[in-house]
């Protein structure tokens, strides 16, 4: 791949690092210097991006870059607060709320798609560590949602004990 060449993928690419780096730091001008950081670091050794795992490599550049700032994410986006609100939605607060090494993971491999493998190449762990990451993601979501669920069906029985003392 040439530098003409390698250019363009870089360039391709930045949408998805921007989204991915916003994802985990929860900051605009965060994900941007994230970003900033990852593409000096690329630019500075090119030869590291060889043709078949430039995506890979970016990503994993992007991932280090915000280890390196610390604990670089701000807190939790709060709910919208409608009372319409979408199950995407709900969903996307549960990832947003989930501690950072399953929210990673979890980014990764299902936002933007990466096998087990390559989760694990872009993170420096085992696969292992990303099977279980992601189980842990799974579990809490599942949890929190339940939780959801069951508070809503008592928000809305009649015979519950808030229903039965309002009368």
């Amino acid at each position: 791949m040439n530098c003409e060449e390698l250019g363009t993928r870089l360039l391709e690419l930045m949408p998805r690092l921007w989204a991915f780096a916003w994802r985990i730091s929860g900051s605009e001008r965060k994900a941007e210097y994230v970003v900033e950081q990852a593409y000096r670091h690329a630019f500075q050794s090119p030869t590291d991006l060889a043709n078949r795992i430039i995506e890979k490599r970016m990503f994993a550049l992007v991932y280090s870059a915000w280890l390196k700032e610390g604990d670089y994410r701000e807190s939790p986006r709060e709910p919208a607060g409608e009372t319409d609100m979408l199950e995407h939605s709900t969903l996307i607060e549960a990832v947003q709320r989930l501690p950072d090494g399953p929210r990673i993971t979890m980014l990764l491999a299902v936002v933007e798609g990466f096998s087990y493998s390559d989760v694990a190449f872009i993170l420096g762990v085992p696969v292992r560590a990303v099977v279980v990451q992601l189980a842990e993601a799974r579990q809490i979501i599942g949890a929190s949602n339940l939780a959801r669920h069951v508070q809503s069906a008592r928000d809305h029985d009649p015979c519950s004990d808030a229903a039965m003392s309002g009368s």
